[in-house]
């Protein structure tokens, strides 16, 4: 499973054992699994979707953001 670490300045909101993660990357939309490879993304104004192991689903809009994969913890810093 993943962690999950959404930051801005004003706040940070941790979420754990995330199955998948959508983000929508300047070119295109990417998909973030257990296990990816370490990563860097620019973001884009989007739709971040996470899937809990339990198959919920939330969401979040984004205005722009960086993300930052590595040993199944996701950070994006909006």
């Amino acid at each position: 499973m993943l962690e999950f670490i959404i930051s801005s300045k004003d706040e940070k909101e941790t979420y754990s054992d995330v199955r998948r993660i959508f983000l929508p990357g300047v070119n295109g939309r990417l998909e973030i699994l257990p296990g990816h490879a370490e990563s860097f993304f620019l973001l884009q104004a989007g739709e971040v979707t996470m899937e809990s192991d339990s198959g919920v689903k939330n969401s979040i809009t984004l205005v722009r953001g960086l993300c930052w994969a590595k040993d199944d913890r996701v950070i994006l810093m909006k």
